[in-house]
């Protein structure tokens, strides 16, 4: 028995996402059970015929026995024809009626981890065909089949997979050809002529309309960039790091590998995670990620304490900064020792910066509850926050400290510090939840002064970009604050990531911020937390990034040709991949490359040739 598994909800389908659905299909059904729904939600399915399915453990161990199935073996004595007759009727049979595929033996079907990878056990080229002309006949009577069934070969004549798809007034067949490996040194020109001849092969001489050709490159230039990702939507079910990609598309391609013409359409992808340890904003997200903690208490959901490090001694940071406000005297106040520590911090154990000023989150106008949040966000308890809190209170009243503030300050803490310093109040009970008020309040103010500080003081955004996450109004809860500002650490975060792996100009970054905050403004953040993952597509000037792109290689390079006329087209799409489209393809790559060499060495790209004829039962003037 044959089995077939369904992918649902595939929007935008093309015959080159094939090689990189395999992984992802799921129920599965007897093909001679299998009852294909005319529904509109139907269009967008997937079909995959298979002879049976294993699943390896991800870490490469071994596999466990889960239910018997029964995959057939055809019985027919035709001899194997390597050739697909792609310009004959797809509803000539190349088996007859009376066949008998019933003929079996017992498999076992594997199950691994939940982390497992399927692989399908494919069927020879021969069957393959037999059962998409049976799909085709069926469908011919009881209806249309809107979504493309694909048979998975065995590789024999370089056949990965055949596919058919029925509509009521056309048929398209494809195949998909796994081809030699082609290295980049090699003649691009010579090839895509080669391309070009098999193109012409595939349509009759009486189909003289001009050919139609364009190109696509994908460069991804951060690590594990999900390139055949949906980015229209603002999380992802997985953590993944902050990624980021360019694609550029073109017409009239002349070689293959070819760099994108100056005219070439350029997209930024982008995946936006907060969280990165490799970025240089991870500072402020610590801060960020422990004021959220801190709002869940508030919201009598749980308090999440940071973890501290056994060496940090908070009495002393609490005494370093009440010492520095002694020293400051009357007038104003300098930076404190906390507040250089953290500089540090965010700059690397030496101190260097990493990236440009522009990027710089340390700000050196810090006021004194500014640098009482760095500190104070490291408790790990309710009372040992009261009894800070308490200290500094009474030592700030009793010493008739005067630390310098913010006048715009609208916290109530900065208001407590102000009458106690002029003796106007005594000191507050802290108990319940009123220390913790005060905590988040600092948090809120702080962080805002700081994602405003870094977007305007490198000119990358004016008051009026951020005026929408800038919340003055008293009645804004602390909820929506947060989420303001998580969305403007997500204006950061692109910045660093541009800066990190493409080493965008100021005018580059200046336009991709104010189009970031505009994506945010429109689509708002309604949930934050660090599994968030925010998906953006921005057209981009091609200009602004040719440089770059000159001096990278394209992890993914993708030509097509189409041909169209009354009853016949034809397209022909050339697919060139770092990666192999297929875990199980038995194609070795010379050298094992990875993303530092790419712009060094001679690369070699797996070479997938994907052919499709559309047959149209009734000419398109009709």
């Amino acid at each position: 028995m044959i089995y077939c598994s369904i992918l649902g909800g595939r929007a935008n389908f093309e015959v080159t996402d094939v090689p990189e659905l395999i992984e992802t299909f799921q129920w599965e059904s007897h093909l001679d059970e299998l009852q294909i729904d005319y529904d509109d939600a139907s269009q967008n399915c997937v079909a995959l015929v298979f002879k049976s399915k294993l699943v390896t453990n991800a870490k490469g161990g071994g596999v466990t026995m889960t239910k018997p199935c029964t995959p057939a073996r055809s019985k027919s004595t035709r001899g194997p024809n390597p050739d697909l007759d792609l310009t004959g009727s797809p509803l000539k049979c190349s088996f007859t009626l009376d066949e008998d595929f019933d003929d079996s033996y017992e498999m076992s079907g594997l199950r691994g981890s939940s982390q497992a990878t399927p692989i399908y056990v494919p069927l020879s080229t021969q069957v393959a065909r037999s059962i998409l002309s049976r799909v085709t006949i069926k469908t011919e009577n009881d209806g249309v089949m809107k979504f493309p069934c694909w048979v998975f070969c065995d590789g024999q004549d370089d056949i990965l997979y055949l596919g058919s798809q029925r509509h009521r007034n056309h048929v398209t067949v494809h195949s998909i050809r796994a081809l030699e490996q082609f290295s980049s040194k090699e003649s691009g020109t010579s090839k895509m002529s080669q391309i070009l001849n098999q193109h012409h092969m595939l349509a009759p001489p009486s189909l003289k309309t001009p050919i139609k050709s364009k190109a696509r490159a994908v460069f991804k230039l951060s690590e594990d960039f999900p390139v055949d990702a949906a980015l229209t939507g603002h999380e992802a079910s997985v953590c993944a790091p902050s990624s980021l990609a360019i694609e550029a598309t073109w017409s009239k391609p002349k070689a293959i590998l070819e760099k994108p013409s100056p005219d070439a359409m350029v997209s930024l992808r982008m995946n936006l995670s907060p969280g990165d340890e490799r970025m240089a904003s991870f500072g402020l997200w610590n801060e960020l990620s422990a004021l959220m903690g801190f709002m869940t208490g508030l919201n009598n959901e749980g308090i999440t304490w940071m973890a501290r490090d056994e060496s940090v001694d908070l009495e002393k940071q609490i005494h370093d900064l009440i010492e520095s406000v002694r020293n400051s005297g009357p007038g104003g106040q300098q930076r404190g020792k906390v507040s250089a520590k953290l500089e540090s911090q965010d700059q690397g154990d030496d101190g260097d910066p990493q990236l440009d000023d522009v990027l710089s989150t340390v700000r050196s106008d810090l006021d004194f509850t500014d640098q009482l949040w760095m500190v104070l966000m490291q408790v790990q308890s309710l009372a040992e926050l009261s009894a800070a809190f308490t200290y500094i209170f009474k030592t700030i009243q009793q010493e008739d400290l005067r630390p310098f503030m913010f006048s715009n300050s609208k916290s109530k803490t900065s208001k407590l510090i102000c009458d106690l310093s002029r003796d106007a109040v005594q000191v507050p009970d802290m108990s319940g939840r009123f220390p913790l008020e005060l905590l988040v309040e600092m948090g809120l103010e702080k962080l805002q002064r700081d994602y405003l500080h870094t977007l305007m003081s490198g000119y990358l955004a004016t008051r009026e970009d951020l005026e929408p996450f800038i919340a003055i109004d008293a009645n804004v809860n602390g909820e929506e604050k947060l989420r303001n500002l998580f969305a403007l650490h997500l204006a950061l975060e692109l910045v660093v990531l541009l800066q990190t792996y493409l080493s965008s100009s100021h005018d580059c970054l200046r336009v991709l911020v104010q189009k970031c905050l505009h994506d945010l403004k429109m689509r708002p953040i309604t949930s934050v937390g660090e599994e968030m993952r925010y998906a953006m597509n921005f057209q981009l000037p091609s200009h602004l990034v040719k440089d770059q792109l000159s001096k990278l290689s394209p992890n993914i390079w993708h030509s097509y040709f189409w041909s169209e006329g009354d009853i016949l087209s034809a397209r022909s799409d050339a697919l060139l991949t770092i990666d192999p489209p297929q875990e199980w393809m038995a194609i070795k790559q010379t050298k094992d490359l990875n993303s530092e060499s790419r712009e060094k060495e001679d690369l070699t790209y797996y070479f997938t040739l994907n052919t499709s004829i559309t047959r149209f039962l009734e000419t398109k003037h009709h």
